[in-house]
């Protein structure tokens, strides 16, 4: 069971020979994880769904394929969107769904599926979920969702931005084919009144939104709620032959794949069991010692046996991980919805455990056997002892396009086509109205249409080298978006990042929601 509905079945064989054929990526690349992300059904004329995609997620959202040959602009956000004060992260702990289309749910409001060019007002502030008591308060400036496509009848993209903006930003959130559910995390800047705006391109898709948490204007000198951006590092892999980690008992060897309707109790914080001083810049990991409260982490699903989805929750002081699962019913959440065999990845801001060390978060399975790998991107400071130095605080955008490497656009990336194993350096700060003084952003990184599978990464551009993670795990000719969380670079130049590419040639686009300072 999917999250309330199963995804179609689809192309098995396709997918088997796929998940084959990545092993050998994992050998030559321990740690990677590269996915067989989902198949196109045979005779619905994949090669132009692709294309047409694939124009989509470069010239945005808005723009359908009768007006593919448009040239894309500049990244500056519309002229009606500002940016939000400095903000601090509050999480919310369970997370609650404030949208579902299928059920005519939409907060406190009454909504149905979205049809082509069509969108929908979703508000935000003032609703109170009756099963937690949770909600998002009145002045916050962005909330962080976990957003789901639900069985579209076209192939289409979903694009989430600030309420009352005249017409959506040249952007994209989700990126998905009919017949398909697909989630990626959303940090969107709230409207003064405290609405978002979700718009879909082609066909009818049902929507489902949950809630992680939200922003809110804070002192700088407050260490709740302040981000401490790290270099991205793996923290778990459940596969047999990784680096040694605490999900594959330091690698011994035996499967440690997660079973149907289950849950396990993964150490998020403290230094990874395979990471040295001599491998690992000192403190780069999220400490465990009492400072901490949430952090951001990239969950992947890894060639599971059956369509299952996965959720990630806090542990907690009472019922440790084991409130679902088991005897007991899985979450009414999820962070990402796949189909067996192939692999899909998505940002997630969670709560950590209570206040006793080590710290965990728990990680659900519904169906089948599943490994899964999660890479940490950072922390939020906690009510607890301050850290040393003091975070950063969130400034919240409309979606801003900085860096597309299809040609024809006058973004900084224009015609630099990603190769094997080959990079590009993207300046973030100071560029398309995001701060001088950025130092991490979160973007939505799209890989588009490369010609063989692959992932993505994106990390600090003063790393000397691509880091052991991975960002978008995609196929061949696939669309597949992912939030990213990117530390930028303090070295000369300052400011920058890196997007790295394993196999194949690519092309890359990332929308900046906002960034830290």
């Amino acid at each position: 069971m999917l999250d309330g509905h199963r995804r179609r079945r689809q192309g098995v064989t396709a997918r088997l020979y796929a998940i084959w054929v990545f092993a050998a990526i994992d050998a030559l690349c321990p740690g990677r994880v590269v996915s067989a992300a989902m198949s196109f059904k045979r005779g619905s004329g994949v090669t132009a769904a692709v294309s047409i995609l694939a124009t989509m997620a470069i010239f945005g959202a808005q723009q359908v394929p009768a007006a593919a040959a448009a040239k894309a602009t500049a990244g500056a956000p519309p002229k009606t969107s500002t940016v939000s004060a400095a903000s601090s992260y509050r999480p919310i702990s369970p997370t609650f769904r404030i949208l579902d289309t299928r059920k005519d749910f939409c907060a406190a409001n009454h909504c149905s599926a979205l049809g082509p060019k069509g969108t929908l007002n979703l508000q935000v502030t003032g609703y109170i979920d009756p099963g937690t008591g949770n909600g998002v308060p009145l002045g916050a400036t962005a909330v962080v969702l976990n957003v789901t496509a639900v069985n579209g009848s076209s192939f289409s993209v979903l694009t989430v931005y600030p309420g009352g903006l005249s017409k959506p930003p040249q952007a994209s959130n989700l990126n998905f084919q009919a017949h398909t559910a697909v989630a990626n995390a959303v940090t969107v800047q709230l409207s003064a009144g405290g609405a978002v705006t979700i718009y879909n391109a082609l066909g009818t898709v049902n929507v489902l939104a949950d809630v992680e948490g939200y922003f809110t204007p804070a002192s700088a000198t407050l260490p709740a709620g302040e981000y401490h951006p790290i270099a991205p590092i793996r923290v778990c892999d459940t596969r047999a032959g990784q680096e040694p980690n605490a999900c594959n008992n330091l690698n011994d060897g035996k499967p440690h794949a997660l079973g149907p309707n289950s849950t396990v109790k993964v150490l998020i914080a403290g230094q990874p069991a395979w990471c040295t001083p001599s491998t690992c810049a000192p403190n780069d990991f999220i400490p465990n010692d009492g400072t901490e409260e949430n952090a951001i982490i990239n969950l992947t699903a890894i060639a599971g046996t059956e369509n299952t989805f996965l959720s990630v929750f806090a542990d907690t002081a009472t019922g440790g991980c084991g409130q679902y699962g088991g005897s007991k019913p899985g979450p009414t959440f999820s962070n990402i919805n796949v189909n067996a065999g192939t692999a899909q990845a998505n940002r997630v801001f969670v709560s950590l455990g209570p206040s006793t060390l080590p710290l965990y978060i728990c990680v659900y399975n519904a169906a089948g056997k599943a490994n899964f790998a999660i890479d940490a991107n950072g922390w939020f400071g906690g009510q607890g002892p301050p850290a040393t130095p003091l975070g950063l605080q969130y400034v919240a955008t409309s979606p801003t396009r900085i860096c597309d490497t299809r040609s024809g656009n006058s973004t900084q990336c224009s015609g630099h086509l990603l190769g094997q194993k080959g990079t590009i350096t993207v300046a973030a700060a100071g560029v398309d109205g995001i701060g001088a003084g950025a130092k991490a952003i979160v973007a939505n990184l799209t890989a588009v249409a490369g010609s063989s599978f692959t992932f993505l990464s994106a990390y600090p551009a003063d790393l000397t080298s691509a880091p052991n993670v991975s960002d978008v795990n995609v196929l061949a000719g696939e669309v597949l978006p992912n939030l990213t969380a990117v530390v930028l670079s303090t070295g000369a130049p300052a400011g920058d990042f890196k997007i790295f590419n394993s196999l194949g040639n690519i092309n890359a686009v990332v929308d900046v929601e906002g960034w830290f300072q």
